[in-house]
């Protein structure tokens, strides 16, 4: 995944976190499908999410979002819906974004 991370530019992982706000790009948050049963599951057994898997972006650059929905905000409130615990949290966060704390 860090791979095809590299290829996209901070621009461009920017347009897709905004469109993830958008009724096609839920499923960057987490996989969502008609039929129960077709759902991708990560190794915890919840819905396989993109973002916070697979971490599809990495490190936004705060002048790129500051205009829009705070991406640790939103990172940590979906982390939260997982019932993942305090402590977890903080170390997905310096996994997410790097610039936390720097």
């Amino acid at each position: 995944m860090k791979t095809v991370r590299a290829q996209l530019s901070n621009h461009e992982q920017t347009l897709i976190y905004f469109n993830s706000f958008f009724n096609a790009g839920e499923i960057w948050w987490e996989e969502k499908h008609h039929n129960p049963k077709k759902l991708l599951k990560n190794e915890r057994g919840r819905n396989l999410s993109y973002f916070l898997d697979y971490r599809i972006i990495k490190n936004l650059p705060f002048n790129l979002t500051r205009f829009g929905p705070d991406p640790e905000i939103e990172f940590v409130s979906r982390l939260k819906k997982r019932n993942i615990n305090d402590q977890e949290i903080e170390k997905e966060k310096k996994d997410l974004f790097e610039w936390i704390g720097g």
